[in-house]
Order: C-alpha cells, then structure tokens, then sequence
C-alpha cells in the first residue's frame, strides 16, 4: 500500500499507522524534503514499522547549497 500525501504537506503518523499491517514487509520514507523543507516524523514512523516487525528505510540524503571561493557548490550529504 502507498500513503500519498500533498506536495506540501507532511505524513501524519496516524495516517501510516493505518497503513501498516502485520503483512507489511518494509516501510520507507524521504525524511527532508528539500524543495518544501519538510521533514517528516522519522522516528515515531520507525516506530510504528517496529511495532509490525517491518522494515524501515528512510532517504536521509539532501542537497545543499554552499558557498565556496569559486562560486556555489552542490555537497550531498
């Protein structure tokens, strides 16, 4: 099952709570969106991925622009 929520908005934990199942082999989630700056509540939906033995995978990678001598610079991390 996907739980698909606004470009703006965050995932409510209750929302992935009710997706969950005891048949749910892995949960996964963008825990910083960059573009919105949104960070979703990593922990508390780890949370519910452990309370039904699944696993959990969240992208933590985000891009950020710094500047540097030379002018900007992409750095993942």
């Amino acid at each position: 099952m996907c739980t698909r929520v606004e470009w703006d908005e965050s995932i409510a934990v209750d929302d992935v709570a009710a997706a969950v199942t005891d048949d749910t082999d892995v949960v996964t989630l963008v825990h910083n969106e960059t573009s919105t700056r949104l960070l979703t509540p990593g922990t508390d939906i780890c949370e519910v991925a452990r309370e039904h033995d699944a696993t959990f995978v969240v992208n933590g990678a985000t891009e950020r622009n710094v500047s540097s001598p030379g002018g900007s610079a992409h750095l993942g991390g």
